[in-house]
């Protein structure tokens, strides 16, 4: 929805979404909602494709084309380079195309990873999504379609890497804040790492690396320490001789309750914005993240109980905060 404050839209455009749940509401009469967990959708993609991650299929295009064929429209906004080939199915004046995830940037952060099964399926997803943006870049020498990038270090990537002057589209996000702070007691740590949200693709990788070869020294450092993990897909990692607590999908999650936690986000890939960050700022919890995992967002704009650091730094962030 950010991208429609953006672009100042109105009832008289067209909006086109793919959502993850029936249960969302779309506020435009001219809204066209295509779920994405739908059986047929799947099939007809993954046939289309070969990777059931890109939805730019034949099956989509043909349908748009026949909406749409006798439109002429003045701009065309497309949010995901999965459906970059609208564009050929369009006729319009000008375009701008949104790269929520400059997947050239986690395919060269991917480098160095314990090889398994999700990390060849990060790497292959990884390796189409840049093959992509790079047909897209090349093609933007010869068509009149604006790139923009949602951080200022994905945009620095690009224009650095390929010599490009694309542009940024930064969200506000001080407009998706609620003004929630209020005055609270004296932080003690309760010695609880926590991690909120699912697991898969990047963040799955991010997790298994963290769990491997960052948590074992913070556990053997830090008497009493826990780590706690709530969504999907984190079930998996329950180890109660580690102290380590994988919960799997919870439906809420009252994070007051986690007055006296830090909350962790162990990005050592980047890509894109990390909502849940504005989560934690909402509810003025404390968070310790990396630098990759904080793109997109200002030291201000996290505000003073975010703590940003590289993972090799994060034993002597949490010994200190354990010491006071």
């Amino acid at each position: 929805m950010s991208d429609i404050e953006h672009l100042n839209c109105s009832q008289d455009d067209y909006y086109i979404f793919i959502a993850d749940s029936i249960n969302i509401r779309i506020p435009f009469k001219k809204a066209l909602v295509i779920y994405r967990n739908n059986i047929f959708f799947r099939i007809f993609n993954f046939l289309s494709n070969g990777h059931p991650a890109f939805y730019s299929s034949t099956f989509l295009f043909l349908f748009f084309w026949l909406k749409f064929r006798k439109r002429n429209f003045d701009f065309l906004f497309i949010g995901d380079i999965n459906f970059y080939g609208l564009n050929n199915y369009f006729k319009y004046k000008s375009a701008k195309l949104r790269l929520h995830n400059v997947y050239l940037k986690i395919f060269d952060n991917l480098q160095g990873f314990r090889f398994d099964f999700e990390y060849a399926k990060m790497y292959y997803e990884a390796f189409v999504g840049s093959n992509v943006e790079k047909k897209i870049i090349r093609a933007l020498r010869k068509r009149d379609i604006e790139m923009v990038c949602i951080t200022e270090q994905e945009q620095r990537y690009l224009n650095t890497k390929f010599d490009l002057n694309i542009g940024l589209l930064k969200v506000n996000l001080k407009n998706h804040i609620k003004n929630t702070l209020t005055a609270r007691a004296e932080f003690c740590w309760d010695k609880r790492i926590v991690w909120l949200g699912g697991l898969s693709s990047h963040k799955l990788i991010c997790m298994k690396h963290f769990i491997e070869t960052i948590y074992p020294d913070l556990k053997n450092s830090i008497n009493g320490l826990k780590f706690e993990l709530y969504g999907k897909g984190t079930d998996r990692f329950l180890s109660t001789e580690n102290d380590i607590c994988g919960y799997g999908f919870v439906q809420k999650l009252d994070l007051q309750k986690f007055s006296n936690s830090i909350f962790i986000n162990p990005d050592c890939l980047g890509g894109g914005v990390k909502l849940k960050l504005l989560t934690f700022v909402q509810n003025n919890v404390r968070f310790l993240t990396t630098e990759l995992g904080a793109e997109g967002f200002s030291r201000e704009e996290l505000g003073d109980f975010a703590v940003i650091s590289d993972l090799s730094n994060w034993k002597n962030i949490l010994l200190n905060i354990s010491n006071c």
